[in-house]
């Protein structure tokens, strides 16, 4: 009779040694928790995901996706940043709009990219 591995141990599997399940990702390693981070925002009694979005934040990047961010002081990127203004403006239904934003003025900056052009055989 064979001898199972360790992982076998750990994760279960078959009487032959064959992992299933997760273990078959894990099977040359064993899976080891990540050391917690220490920071200034490690003791707030706020939720996880308003830890990542500080620490974002504190970092210059987008709290949505890890982007740098355009300016500092902003808390999105360019893509998110637009993203939101339009959630927000169907939402809220604005009978007009708002070309000196800093969302308007980033966007106007930002070259455009061109179209493809089909190639005429």
């Amino acid at each position: 009779m064979q001898s199972r591995s360790p992982i076998a141990v750990l994760w279960g599997g078959d009487h032959l040694g064959k992992l299933v399940g997760f273990a078959n990702l894990c099977a040359n390693s064993i899976a080891m928790p990540r050391p917690p981070i220490d920071d200034e925002f490690k003791d707030l009694s706020v939720s996880r995901q308003r830890k990542y979005q500080l620490r974002k934040q504190r970092d210059n990047r987008c709290t949505e996706c890890g982007r740098p961010v355009e300016a500092e002081g902003m808390i999105r990127c360019l893509r998110h940043l637009v993203r939101a203004r339009e959630q927000s403006r169907k939402k809220n239904k604005p009978r007009r709009r708002y070309y000196n934003t800093l969302s308007y003025r980033l966007q106007a900056q930002k070259p455009k990219r061109s179209k493809r052009t089909r190639l005429s055989a």
